[in-house]
């Protein structure tokens, strides 16, 4: 066959090639139908609050809720411009985040939880409650008003008969109060109107505040779950690839204030776990009513229930140093080479003792504290929950409060790399108090630490002299 009959020939087949794909195409309706399983499917992911402390958490991050930042609210509760959800008012690009938004990454999902709520009682253009809450950095007050403003710092209330920004309510230590903000309409409290020459108002449990035609029921006073105002932490899990301390403040039912910083042991998982185990204990424990002891022991148990589930089980622990506020003294128990401090009169004093290698070396004289260091167990630890016994924890105290008093607690992220000077220096720089514990961390950070960081921040001067 010649060059031109083999060419025709090919020519043909691939005519009769694609006649058959058309008369294919055709029996299926004449559309191409397409495998969905090629299409790709979009992941929004949805990210949490850090505990005190850094972006949204891997999954492995198992902390509760009070160890990732916000302090749990009530669930018919909301926070500050957060409407609850059970009559939301009409959506807007304006609106501030609803209850399920992620909290903007600027924020990392520290968001203090403030004494105090208002209740609606009349209008359409406010939500049924509002929740107080305190962005690091910021004053401890909430703006009311028709126009937007700042996500957690301001309400926008959608009625024409309220100003553009019509009051503001103030955090102080004698309790909140309420300022008129508007030049036109005057806020009243209880029937009795204010205005801008009026100053701050002090407001009282049940006060009702009118602006236009909405109308609130204030109520001050404190949920059992919330962080006091003076009180504060953070944690950040620097270059590890995952965050295994865990940290709270917390108002206990009874009155009493808690503390607790734990810094985990093991596998990454195990000793997130451990953690996280040991505080769940500790607070479930006291919020019961027990003591100090009693929620040691069952930290304890805890631990070594997660333990007890672990292929390598051995080495699983945590480190717990805690501070319990009962009335107007405090105590701290401490296991491990996590740190309690106190700072007053520019002073700063560990109260804790070390339970680790380098700690004991010293003491008994078989080293000095330079050979300690350079020593390949300088990290090891003597004591921690879950290896030793609960009759280990060392209890220091009772304690009196004194005023102007500052409690530090923190895992060995942030002394094992800051002095004793250098954290001193911050604690006296005039910050708010719930602002130190995230200046600390940074200062870790940017020092180099090696680890995770976790630090809580306790004034007790409104407890006692």
């Amino acid at each position: 066959m010649t060059g031109w009959t083999w060419a025709l020939l090919l020519l043909a087949v691939a005519l009769l090639a694609g006649l058959g794909a058309w008369f294919r195409l055709r029996g299926r309706g004449g559309a191409e139908v397409r495998d969905r399983g090629s299409s790709p499917m979009l992941v929004f992911p949805v990210s949490g609050g850090s505990g005190g402390g850094g972006p949204a958490r891997p999954s492995s991050d198992r902390r509760p809720a009070e160890q990732r930042g916000t302090g749990g609210p009530p669930p018919r509760k909301a926070a500050v411009g957060i409407p609850a959800t059970r009559n939301p008012p009409p959506p807007a690009p304006a609106r501030p985040p609803s209850a399920s938004t992620p909290v903007p990454p600027e924020h990392d999902g520290t968001l203090q939880l403030l004494p105090g709520w208002l209740e609606r009682l009349a209008g359409d253009g406010a939500p049924d409650e509002i929740r107080f809450v305190r962005v690091p950095g910021s004053p401890p007050e909430i703006t009311l008003g028709r126009q937007p403003g700042p996500e957690f710092r301001h309400v926008q209330l959608r009625s024409p008969s309220v100003s553009r920004l019509h009051a503001r309510l103030c955090l102080g230590e004698s309790g909140w109060t309420i300022r008129n903000e508007s030049a036109t309409n005057p806020t009243l409290v209880n029937g009795t109107p204010i205005d801008s020459a009026s100053g701050d108002v002090p407001l009282d449990e049940g006060d009702r505040i009118d602006m236009g035609d909405i109308s609130f029921r204030f109520h001050g006073q404190r949920t059992d779950h919330s962080l006091p105002s003076r009180s504060g932490w953070h944690t950040d899990q620097g270059p590890r690839a995952v965050n295994q301390d865990a940290v709270l403040v917390r108002r206990l039912p009874d009155g009493r204030e808690l503390g607790a910083v734990c810094d985990g042991m093991g596998s990454h998982e195990a000793g997130g776990r451990a953690s996280h185990a040991a505080l769940e204990a500790l607070v479930g424990t006291l919020d019961g009513g027990g003591s100090l002891e009693e929620g040691v022991a069952a930290a304890q148990a805890a631990v070594l229930h997660v333990a007890a589930g672990e292929t390598y089980r051995e080495g699983v622990g945590t480190t717990l140093v805690a501070v319990l506020r009962e009335g107007s003294s405090y105590r701290v128990v401490n296991v491990g080479d996590s740190r309690a401090y106190r700072f007053h009169a520019d002073e700063l004093t560990q109260i804790s003792r070390d339970h680790s290698f380098v700690e004991e070396s010293v003491a008994s004289g078989r080293m000095t504290v330079e050979e300690a260091l350079r020593s390949p167990l300088r990290h090891a630890v003597t004591r921690s929950i879950g290896e030793s016994p609960a009759s280990e924890a060392e209890y220091f105290g009772p304690f009196p409060t004194r005023r102007g008093e500052i409690l530090l607690l923190s895992s060995d992220g942030l002394h094992g790399v800051l002095g004793a000077t250098d954290i001193a220096h911050i604690l006296q720089s005039g910050l708010p108090v719930p602002d130190l514990p995230r200046r600390l961390v940074k200062a870790a950070l940017d020092a180099g630490t090696r680890d995770n960081v976790a630090v809580a921040v306790l004034s007790f001067h409104d407890a006692g002299g």
